[in-house]
């Protein structure tokens, strides 16, 4: 049997490993008689007590032996304390995990935007992926903060600033925005943007395209620069641009927001 972890071989030594066990059990037996006679001669107990407590001793004895002395049942602990401590470590993680998303402030001294600004945006309902909650990344989630992006019917070119699960908008804005099957529309992740246009939208998936900031523009101009000359408020989330990645890194108050992103 191959072990999943240590890739023990018991088959092949088992009748060496009985063996083994069988030598240890006589060893102990036989070194518990003069111990037995050591310790009535010491305390000088009845006939009667002395074989009750050789007995007794001869009984630990085995029990010890086929509980320690047993390579399968040192196999067998062995799993059970990794197990144990790979419960311990996935129950570290997670709480790590959840103490990191429960934090519901991110500003930092010096940086921008601000948390005040921030809740402002999102007229202190959230709105729009302008909350000052922490983020828990999931799978339904495509896009990523910082990623650069072209519209998909409007051409206009944008940079991902923020997202929600699902619309998070006042409801006159979604029927006004989306049409009339707003109220699907809305269950579909949006992103806050900031665009090529020097404004800042809200946009569901759909509509979003990736592309690299690395994309010319003209010859002497990458889509990257572009985004930051046709829209000043991109630095306020950003902090770099990396080249090799074809993204913005966003400063360090938008980041504790989508720590997974």
């Amino acid at each position: 049997m191959n072990n999943r972890r240590f890739n023990l071989q018991d088959e092949v030594n088992g009748q060496e490993n009985r063996d083994r066990m069988g030598a240890g059990v006589f060893m102990l037996i036989f070194l518990a008689i003069p111990l037995q006679y050591l310790m009535s001669e010491n305390y000088g107990v009845a006939l009667n007590q002395r074989n009750m407590q050789s007995l007794q001793l001869v009984t630990g004895a085995t029990h010890f032996a086929k509980t320690w002395l047993d390579p399968s049942k040192w196999e067998k602990r062995f799993e059970e304390f990794q197990d144990y401590i790979d419960k311990l470590a996935a129950e570290l993680e997670d709480k790590q995990r959840k103490q990191k998303n429960s934090k519901k402030t991110f500003s930092k001294e010096g940086e921008s935007p601000a948390h005040e600004v921030i809740s402002y945006l999102g007229q202190n309902m959230g709105y729009y992926a302008h909350s000052t909650r922490v983020r828990e990344r999931k799978q339904l989630i495509r896009f990523r903060v910082g990623q650069v992006f072209k519209h998909k019917t409007l051409g206009y070119y944008g940079v991902v600033v923020g997202w929600d699960e699902t619309c998070k908008a006042p409801a006159a804005w979604q029927q006004q925005m989306l049409g009339a099957n707003w109220k699907i529309k809305c269950q579909q992740p949006f992103y806050a943007v900031l665009t090529s246009s020097g404004d800042s939208r809200y946009v569901m998936e759909e509509n979003i395209i990736l592309v690299s900031g690395n994309t010319k523009m003209t010859n002497s101009k990458l889509l990257f620069e572009f985004l930051l000359e046709r829209n000043k408020g991109l630095q306020d989330y950003m902090d770099a641009y990396d080249s090799t990645g074809g993204r913005f890194m966003p400063r360090p108050a938008v980041d504790a927001l989508y720590p997974d992103d």
